[in-house]
């Protein structure tokens, strides 16, 4: 299991932004939206990343860093063979 790990808010911060370039403005792209989204994340999701995470099972990710980290990280989580 991946997860990309970042703090509340700057996943908020990113998704706003994102959101401010479209000339359409979609639904998970609200304040509002988002909140209730991260909320329905803690309660629901989580609990599964914290069970997984005992059987050594959870690839964090520090999704705060650069695209290219971000990717580089992710790609030897998913092809680990590739760092041999």
């Amino acid at each position: 299991m991946l997860f990309y790990d970042v703090n509340e808010d700057t996943l908020m911060e990113r998704c706003l932004d994102r959101g401010s370039y479209s000339t359409v403005q979609r639904e998970d792209e609200i304040a509002e939206t988002l909140r209730e989204r991260l909320k329905d994340f803690n309660e629901r999701s989580k609990p599964v990343v914290e069970l997984y995470k005992k059987f050594g099972k959870v690839h964090h990710i520090d999704a705060s860093q650069s695209i290219t980290k971000v990717y580089e990280e992710t790609r030897k989580a998913v092809l680990p063979q590739d760092n041999l």
